[in-house]
């Protein structure tokens, strides 16, 4: 199903005042997921479990119920307070149901669509902030890597699949044989700041990848902004409404809002560094220190790794 499909069910379902009125979304889906309003006239996700799971508390944008049943079961609850978010609940409801689409276990289902909502959860507290500039090409970086390089190895499909970031995985882009790590720098940076000891800690080699991205003005015939770099990449996906919605997940977990004024500032490549992150790379994993070391992150000399430069 698409996020349309989805938000079109909220729209045909009678609004009782309360009373809650329930849709089911999928019969094929292996979960009991529901479109509903609760006694409030709130949009409401519901999921009927024959477990009772460890639930998150309750924010000021969704509440957060387990409602036991006669039959003994419990309708997990989640309702949306702020309507103006219904858009982002939509991407919610999408996402949980397919990443629990292909689950064969019941009760696992259920404890990862709880977990993914948490997710989501802190998403929608940051609904209100504004990416900064730092973030800003921070996912430019990522979609030049998506576009310029996985989906022209791996197909637009397994690439955007692969695209885990906005997951908060530990690498940007993840797959069966290897993983990518975009960075985007200033023409001018010498160096690249790994945000966790974690970032290159696999049994896999991967790639580093550095996108040296700087402003310029909307009259340079290489200039792009985030939202026409997003529509580049929408285009590429052409009439897959399913991959497109899987597309859109990514960006909102990422935090994009196509309102922010940010995504109107005009960028221009400058140029893309690609680095083999093998066994030799220099680089701090978790699994070689000592255990009393808790977090932390490092920056790697640009000049230093030029050993390992392969474009």
């Amino acid at each position: 199903m698409t996020t349309t499909e989805i938000s079109d069910l909220w729209k045909v379902i009678s609004v009782n005042t309360g009373v809650t009125t329930a849709r089911r979304i999928d019969a094929e889906h292996p979960l009991d997921f529901f479109a509903s309003y609760d006694e409030e006239n709130r949009m409401q996700l519901l999921l009927i479990s024959d477990i009772l799971p460890v639930l998150p508390n309750s924010s000021k944008q969704i509440l957060v119920r387990a409602n036991p049943r006669n039959d003994g079961k419990f309708a997990i609850c989640f309702s949306l307070t702020d309507s103006a978010l219904k858009e982002l609940f939509f991407s919610l409801t999408w996402d949980i149901m397919n990443c629990t689409y292909d689950i064969s276990d019941r009760h696992v289902g259920i404890n990862k669509a709880v977990s993914r909502f948490k997710k989501w959860q802190k998403m929608f507290a940051a609904s209100k902030d504004k990416m900064s500039s730092t973030q800003v090409k921070g996912l430019i970086g990522e979609l030049i890597l998506l576009r310029d390089i996985c989906i022209d190895k791996y197909g637009v499909k397994k690439a955007i699949e692969g695209w885990v970031g906005p997951l908060g995985t530990d690498q940007d882009f993840q797959f069966d044989d290897t993983w990518y790590e975009a960075k985007a720098v200033s023409a001018s940076m010498d160096k690249v700041n790994i945000s966790s000891f974690e970032q290159f800690e696999s049994d896999k080699d991967g790639f580093l990848i550095v996108n040296r991205i700087e402003n310029t003005s909307p009259l340079d015939p290489d200039s792009f902004t985030l939202k026409t770099l997003t529509q580049r990449i929408y285009d590429i996906i052409s009439n897959d409404a399913d991959l497109k919605s899987l597309f859109h997940m990514r960006l909102i977990l990422y935090g994009y809002n196509e309102t922010d004024d940010h995504y109107d500032e005009s960028y221009k490549l400058i140029a893309t560094e690609k680095y083999l992150v093998d066994e030799a790379f220099p680089k701090i994993i978790r699994s070689k220190l000592d255990a009393s070391i808790c977090d932390g992150s490092y920056e790697i000399s640009i000049p230093a790794i030029q050993g390992w430069r392969i474009v």
